[in-house]
């Protein structure tokens, strides 16, 4: 499950982000979308949206709330919200890596030194976040049903969990 949610919010973002969707959109739409896509991408709020400070906040928030709060059994127990966790991964990942690994037509432009910075930032956020899993004491909610054979045990699992966020978070994001 946690590679998925790495796979979520530091894979498919750059990727997305690579494919740059609102320079195609721009590229092959004619009035009035293009002119209304310019307006929106030029807005305060895409432009606070895209802002580095806010992105890596939003970043470290998204990772810190959705696996060391409660909602973390909340997702376990409703897949609405499992679901909307999945999305907000995506969203907030497409908005981490923009300005980092992206070209489009938004405000910011920052340096490489800048852009390695962010990245060096929010490195430690997935860091002791894994570390925290890895040593946590109790076992989350169970989910309804058995475990499949072969599974860990709960309490293992969120450990594995950890390292994996730890080690694979870091090397994704190194």
């Amino acid at each position: 499950h946690m590679v998925q949610h790495l796979m979520l919010i530091m894979v498919a973002p750059p990727l997305l982000v690579a494919g740059q969707p609102v320079t195609l959109l721009l590229h092959a739409s004619r009035n009035p979308l293009h002119t209304w896509t310019k307006r929106v991408i030029r807005s305060r709020v895409v432009t606070f949206l895209t802002w580095p400070p806010f992105t890596l906040a939003a970043y470290a928030a998204v990772i810190v709330s959705t696996h060391l709060t409660g909602l973390i059994t909340t997702t376990i127990t409703h897949p609405v919200v499992h679901d909307a966790e999945h999305a907000v991964y995506l969203v907030v990942g497409y908005l981490f890596f923009l300005p980092i690994v992206g070209s489009e037509p938004i405000r910011w432009r920052l340096s490489y030194p800048i852009r390695f910075l962010m990245l060096a930032v929010a490195m430690p956020v997935d860091t002791f976040t894994g570390l925290i899993l890895s040593m946590q004491g109790t076992p989350l909610q169970a989910t309804d049903g058995p475990a499949p054979p072969g599974s860990p045990n709960p309490l293992q699992d969120i450990h594995w969990a950890g390292a994996i966020m730890w080690v694979a978070g870091d090397a994704l994001m190194f």
